[in-house]
């Protein structure tokens, strides 16, 4: 695999390490002044630990009975701030290295090269093979100098690297964990040097190992990563399920948190490294970045769907949110390799959202909510443990083994706490939700007996006024039906004597011409009377056949322009006016309707009988084709219409301001309408300021919703 020496051990188990990777760069936390002081504070305590360690560290004594042997107490530092000290060098400088207390960390405070030194000192039974676990998942270089020789330890120093950015072909054992092979010799003491390089964080726990119980821990640890990942995996996936489901955002961006989680596991454990092989270790590890913001804006994006939601903190809610954009538009660095310029600013993201979770969740528990205590103690663990290994990471606080184990424990308790919270609250709001239902049942219920209650009332009112208006529609129909026959009747009455007296009228004209102006102006005057009576008896009886006849039109093929034609000069000879009649057709069958000759020729007479009445110059009726039409258009030289009596013209019984000089009932143009509509038509007025008024009415050739009745006809 890999190029790896096929004599080597594969192992391909996980140490288990816990928390986000921080990977953070060389400048430390900045912004408003952190990040000097974070380095200041990290110097001092590496100054502290070599200036209160004077004397020399201590040999690693080994037994025959040890199996594992921490190196914690037995190591010693020397800082290369060029990064460029070859063995050779770093031994002349024997002298100047200064021993530590406890782990190496450096965090994050400088630059160039770290060099350990541990002494070994194996006794009698103790020698032999064995394994030297380094315990530094950020650190990207890791160069081993050690004898190679396992006979007599005094061989050749060979360089062994591994280290995060280290292919798995070229470390000395291909596995995901930083682990080289030491060949000691009892009773020899022999100094081992390690130097560590890279822009993350720089901290190392080495750990010597015997091979039997080394593989026991690893496999321990790599059952323990697969049942965490896995864990973490299924519950992102039903967190999401839930959340798409029951359409709950804090549900859904804890599955998101989840997932991600579970990748930086992964890469944190350094199965990243090994599943993704042979791609580079320089991908991997800008995936490591990218996968840490994702869980860092995931995580953001939780705590404000959780504590944020329904209108509480809004200001706090702005800036959660802004903490959660800025983390994931950090992954977009990630992607180019400049994770190290961005990593301070992610751990700041972080540290703030540590130190608002234990208020948020106190706030919940003062207002009762439901899950409330869930949240506080699950999310109160997880921030004390996240700003501990925030600390620890960038160097302010001293490295060790349980603060990376406590950081995991913690991240375990807080995932079980808050599913099991956002359960918690799913149910109580489903209890709500039951509760509410019921009521609302109740009050639907009470609400739909009143509602009976109130329509029974309101029917036997109803019952009675139905009754009351189907009496007076009744009255209202006789009475019209009666009013109808009357005028009917008086009409025809009057018809005969106006008849006698238009003859008499007629065969007087000629006699009365000779004498004298007051006879002949009392003769006008009889005849207007007479033709006045005349046109008030024909509109009420063409109103009485439009009533009668206005579902049932006697339609016949009419020559609309020998209709026009023949009254326009009917009324010019009757009145003495001069009317123009003009026909604008392509050809003479354009000029034919089925309609209703009796009807059409009562709205003709109307609208040319009130151009004549209101217009004392020329009268215009032209006569056109337009769309699937005829249109009729009289045009008078009278007086223009206002605007304001225009909407009103086609009312019964409205007469406008300028026509009270003239006689009539205000019915010619409504009876005009209702014949245009019968036939599917329209009329309409223009007006035109010293230019008169146009009358025009437009009817269709066929109208396929009006169906002739049975024996229709001329």
């Amino acid at each position: 695999m890999g190029g790896a020496d096929p004599e080597r051990p594969i192992f391909a188990g996980a140490a288990l390490r816990a928390g986000c990777d921080p990977q953070c760069a060389r400048s430390a936390v900045a912004t408003l002044g952190v990040r000097s002081a974070l380095r200041r504070v990290a110097l001092a305590l590496i100054l502290l630990l070599v200036v209160t360690a004077t004397a020399a560290a201590a040999p690693l004594s080994l037994s025959a009975r040890d199996e594992i042997a921490p190196t914690s107490g037995h190591l010693s530092v020397l800082h290369d701030p060029s990064g460029r000290m070859t063995r050779d060098e770093v031994m002349a400088r024997s002298e100047a290295f200064e021993p530590i207390p406890g782990t190496f960390n450096a965090g994050t405070a400088q630059k160039g090269a770290w060099w350990l030194r541990l002494t070994v000192e194996p006794e009698a039974g103790s020698g032999g093979l064995w394994l030297m676990q380094m315990s530094a998942p950020y650190t990207d270089y890791i160069d081993v100098y050690a004898s190679d020789d396992a006979e007599g330890g005094q061989g050749p120093v060979a360089a062994k690297r591994t280290g995060s950015l280290v292919p798995l072909g070229e470390r000395e054992i291909f596995s995901h964990l930083f682990v080289v092979r030491l060949d000691l010799r009892e009773g020899q003491r022999q100094d081992i040097y390690i130097r560590m390089a890279g822009s993350r964080s720089l901290s190392a726990a080495p750990v010597l190992w015997r091979v039997s119980p080394f593989l026991s821990e690893v496999t321990f640890n790599l059952f323990t990563v697969a049942y965490i990942v896995g864990a973490a995996s299924i519950m992102a996936l039903g967190a999401v399920i839930f959340g798409v489901w029951l359409r709950s955002a804090a549900f859904a961006w804890y599955g998101a948190y989840l997932g991600c989680a579970a990748l930086v596991i992964l890469g944190n454990t350094g199965f990243a490294t090994l599943l993704f092989h042979p791609l580079s270790p320089v991908v991997v590890v800008r995936m490591q970045g990218i996968w840490g913001c994702c869980a860092v804006a995931a995580a953001a994006f939780v705590v404000r769907a959780i504590f944020c939601a329904d209108g509480h903190h809004p200001l706090l809610r702005r800036g959660i949110t802004a903490l959660g954009l800025l983390s994931a538009g950090y992954m977009v660095a990630s992607a180019f390799g400049l994770y190290g310029a961005i990593a301070p600013y992610l751990h700041i993201n972080l540290f703030l959202l540590c130190l608002t979770l234990p208020w948020l969740a106190a706030m919940r528990v003062r207002r009762g909510e439901p899950a409330s205590w869930w949240y506080f103690v699950g999310f109160s663990v997880y921030a004390l443990s996240g700003i501990w290994l925030t600390l620890m990471v960038l160097g302010v606080l001293p490295a060790s083994p349980a603060g990376t184990s406590g950081y995991q424990i913690a991240s375990i308790f807080t995932m079980v706490a808050v599913l099991v919270g956002l359960a918690t609250s799913v149910r109580a709001g489903a209890r709500e939700r039951r509760d509410l239902q019921v009521e609302v049942l109740r009050a639907s219920q009470r609400k739909e007996r009143e509602l009976e209650e109130a329509v029974a009332q309101r029917t036997h009112a109803l019952e009675g006024e139905v009754e009351a208006r189907r009496t007076a529609e009744g009255a209202l129909i006789v009475a019209l039906r009666e009013q109808r026959h009357f005028l009917t009747m008086v009409s025809h009455e009057f018809r005969t004597p106006l008849a006698a007296i238009q003859v008499a009228i007629a065969s007087l004209e000629p006699r009365v011409a000779d004498m004298d102006a007051a006879v002949r102006r009392e003769a006008r005057r009889i005849a207007r009377a007479a033709r006045r009576m005349s046109h008030l008896i024909d509109a009420f009886l063409t109103e009485e056949v439009l009533d009668r006849r206005v579902m049932h039109l006697r339609r016949a093929r009419t020559d609309v322009a020998a209709l026009v034609m023949e009254i326009c000069q009917d009324m010019a000879h009757q009145t003495g006016r001069d009317i123009l009649a003009e026909t604008h057709l392509a050809d003479a069958d354009r000029a034919i309707l089925e309609a209703d000759a009796d009807l059409l020729r009562a709205a003709v007479e109307n609208l040319v009988g009130n151009a004549v009445k209101y217009g004392g110059g020329p009268i215009r009726a032209r006569l056109a084709q337009v769309g699937e039409g005829l249109s009729l258009a009289v045009t008078d030289s009278g007086p223009a219409i206002p605007e304001t009596e225009q909407p009103f013209l086609f009312d019964r019984y409205f007469r406008g301001a300028g026509a009270n000089s003239q006689s009539g009932l205000g019915i010619g143009l409504n009876i005009v309408q209702r014949i245009a509509a019968a036939h599917g038509g329209s009329v309409r007025v223009e007006t035109v300021h010293g230019a008169g008024n146009t009358f025009t009415i437009w009817l269709p050739y066929a109208r396929e919703d009006i169906i002739d009745q049975p024996g229709a006809g001329a």
